[in-house]
Parts: C-alpha cells; sequence; structure tokens
C-alpha cells in the first residue's frame, strides 16, 4: 500500500492569498449541484486539461499596501503574461520579467459540496472540482511564484490526486513543469511521483523524471532516488540504463560513501561482456570489512565474475559467503539465494539446493530471482 500525506480541504475565510480555500457558495445555497447537476468526471490529464486548460482565471492585482484592484489571467505564450484588466477596457500582455505587480489568487472551491461529496463516498466527483478550480492555473506554473501567487494551489491539487493514487495524471501535470519548477517548489511530490511510478512498473516515465533531478558534487539528496530506479532497470536486465543511473550517483558522491554504485557498476560489465574491467573495481574494496553492510555484495560480485571465468567451486564459496554475511533486508540476498542454489544443483548437492531455494521461495516470493526458480 502506498502511504502518501495528504491536505485536507476545508472551508475557509475570504483572504486575498492562495494560502486558503474560500467557499465560493455556501451549504444553504447549493444543496442540489451533485444530484440535479452531476458532474463528468475526467478519465485522464489529457481530457481535463482540454476542458478546463484555457479558462480565464480571476485574479487580483496588488500594486501596494491597500492598492487592489481585479484582472482575469488570460493566457501565457511566448510575449508574456496575458490579462485582462477592467480599468483598460481590453487585454494586454506583459512580459513575463517586467511585471511591477504582484498577482493573487482566491480561490473559489465550492468547499461545502467538496466535504459534501467526499463524505459520500464521490471522491472522483470531488477531484473534478478541484480540477476544475486548479486545471486553468497550471500554464502559469513557470512565472515567479513571488510574482503570480498560484503555486501553492497546484500543489495542494497534486497532493489530493497523489492522495488518491491518479499517479499518471499528476506525472503528466509535472511533465508540464520547467526543470527549476520539479526540482524546487514541487521536489518532494516529484521523488514521491518517480517512485510511485517506479511501483506502478512504469519505469521509462520515471527514468525521464529521474533524471531531471540534479546530481552532482554535494548534490546528493537525490542519490537514493537514483540508486531504487538504477536497481529496477537491473533487475530487468537494462544494462545500459541501470549503469548510467549507477554512474551518475558515482559522479556526484564516492566510494566510501554509495559503494553500491561502484559495485554494480562491476556487476554490470559482466553483463555485457567487460569482464576484464571487473578486476580494477574489485581491487578497490580489498579493505572492506566483513562488518560492512556491503560485504554481501562484494562476495555476489567476486562470485559472479569467478562464474564467468568457468571457476564453479570457487564462485560457489564466494556466494556461500556472501550468503553468510547477508540479511533478509538486503536487496541482493534474492539473487545470492538463486545463484548459490544454481551451483549447488550444478556440483549435485541436490539438498542444499533444494534448503536455499525454498529460503528463496519462502523469504522473497515475489521477487524475479523466485520466478526465476526452475519449476521442480
Amino acid at each position: 500500500m502506498r502511504i502518501v500525506f495528504r491536505t485536507l480541504w476545508l472551508p475557509a475565510v475570504v483572504v486575498l492569498s492562495s494560502a486558503n480555500w474560500v467557499a465560493g457558495q455556501s451549504s444553504a445555497s447549493a444543496p442540489a449541484s451533485s444530484s440535479s447537476d452531476p458532474l463528468e468526471v475526467s478519465e485522464s490529464y489529457e481530457e481535463a486539461i482540454e476542458k478546463y486548460g484555457n479558462n480565464p482565471v480571476e485574479a487580483t492585482r496588488v500594486d501596494g499596501p491597500n492598492q487592489f484592484s481585479s484582472i482575469t489571467l488570460l493566457d501565457l505564450n511566448s510575449l508574456g503574461l496575458e490579462i485582462l484588466d477592467p480599468s483598460i477596457g481590453s487585454s494586454i500582455t506583459l512580459p513575463e520579467d517586467n511585471l511591477n505587480f504582484i498577482v493573487r489568487y482566491s480561490p473559489e472551491l465550492d468547499t461545502a459540496l467538496y466535504s459534501r461529496l467526499r463524505d459520500e463516498g464521490q471522491i472522483d466527483e470531488a477531484l473534478e472540482l478541484l480540477r476544475k478550480e486548479i486545471y486553468p492555473l497550471l500554464k502559469y506554473v513557470p512565472l515567479d511564484p513571488t510574482e503570480v501567487q498560484i503555486h501553492r494551489s497546484v500543489s495542494q491539487l497534486i497532493s489530493e490526486l497523489l492522495a488518491a493514487e491518479k499517479v499518471a495524471e499528476v506525472a503528466s501535470i509535472l511533465e508540464t513543469f520547467p526543470k527549476d519548477r520539479l526540482t524546487t517548489l514541487f521536489r518532494d511530490q516529484t521523488v514521491e511521483v518517480a517512485a510511485a511510478l517506479i511501483e506502478d512498473g512504469d519505469y521509462n516515465r520515471a527514468y525521464d523524471i529521474v533524471k531531471l533531478f540534479p546530481l552532482g558534487p554535494g548534490e546528493v539528496v537525490f542519490v537514493p532516488v537514483y540508486l531504487n530506479l538504477a536497481n529496477e532497470f537491473r533487475l530487468r536486465e537494462d544494462w545500459e540504463r541501470s549503469r548510467n543511473l549507477y554512474k551518475d550517483v558515482q559522479l556526484a558522491s564516492t566510494i566510501e560513501a554509495h559503494p553500491e554504485a561502484f559495485l554494480w557498476e562491476g556487476y554490470i560489465h559482466l553483463k555485457e561482456d567487460r569482464a576484464f574491467m571487473v578486476d580494477a573495481i574489485l581491487d578497490q574494496f580489498d579493505s572492506i570489512s566483513t562488518e560492512s553492510p556491503y560485504y554481501s555484495l562484494l562476495e555476489l560480485v567476486k562470485g559472479s565474475l569467478l562464474e564467468n571465468q568457468e571457476k564453479s567451486r570457487e564462485a560457489l564459496s564466494a556466494f556461500a559467503k556472501g550468503l553468510v554475511y547477508s540479511t533478509t533486508n538486503d536487496p541482493w540476498t534474492p539473487e545470492l539465494l538463486f545463484r548459490t542454489g544454481e551451483l549447488y544443483e550444478a556440483e549435485d548437492f541436490q539438498s542444499a539446493a533444494r534448503e536455499v531455494r525454498y529460503q528463496l521461495k519462502f523469504f522473497y516470493p515475489e521477487s524475479v530471482w523466485a520466478e526465476r526458480l526452475p519449476d521442480s
């Protein structure tokens, strides 16, 4: 079960800020909205953006203390922000870098109806209310959040969609945002979406999103996301993309901080017929202690190299040693069990082979390595 964090939508007072949602109607004035005029729920991001994406947005122009006026946001294009200003009587387009006022957005969500729909279990209909309210704002996300203050509202919509496990829709939304928004204002939500895409098996999309995250010397906050995705690609034998992600981690970090990125690169070299490159990597781990959580991974790579060199007995010894120092939480333990079982059988140690295969099926029934066990 995916765990998400969500913000509850509650009725709020009318304020000139996007920090709170504003009841567009009182509960007394909208008793039949959902029954007499049911909402048509959008099936996808594309459908929702077509329905709502070009709707005008009523906002407030702030020129200074106590200097407020109503405006309408019409579009954001290559020329700038297009607004309708009643004081002028026509629309004007202002360059993005030349706004001399602040735009504040006050949501007009019918919170009474929204709450009632949720209470009645009509989650999809409640979400549609949010889409109608917030989808028109999405095109303005590239604008400076200190000048055009719509980003908090967009973030709240994303949180609600994630809480409802609308991962594909949120991914589509985030993919329209510029990189500097994904890695700052929407960073945590983007990481959550990448992780959810991996969990859902949408690895190609996850890869494209993860590669947007900055990673370099001193920038290691996204290393766990890179490693998580690299491991998934490796398990699916997508050697190129997994190697690229491990290499990204190596360039940003050190062998002491993230040894797994280096060891898995050696493993992939074997899979890509570059066994001659593995010794140089293993030499860097000569002094690794058996107390290290990565010692068992080192033995897996050593055993794989020895097996590649047709030294079956020595490979079996390395795999068995790796098992001794592994834990059930190590993500490479299932492969150690699988490979140990294969070599036990090849050496005609049938009882030992059955034992480690039983452990593999018992502790890791969902593992790809359990799936690769022979039927017998």
